[in-house]
């Protein structure tokens, strides 16, 4: 099984496993809550790439003598 194969059948089987210990309203915040987790670790990475995209380009600039706001 390929990396992505493992991950999802685990992530199927925790949900699985999840659903059968908690109430409905119980998932519901537990599904919101790690939504959330996930978009904040999206934000995080993008914010990441951003700001090492401006690095690289600031360090370029600053090599060739350029002089950019």
């Amino acid at each position: 099984m390929s990396c992505a194969g493992q991950i999802t059948a685990f992530v199927t089987a925790a949900a699985n496993l999840l659903s059968e210990k908690f109430t409905d309203e119980e998932l519901a915040v537990l599904a919101a809550a790690l939504t959330q987790l996930g978009d904040t670790l999206g934000t995080i990475l993008a914010c990441r790439e951003l700001c090492e995209s401006r690095f690289d380009r600031d360090r370029e600039n600053a090599q060739s003598g350029r002089h950019v706001l």
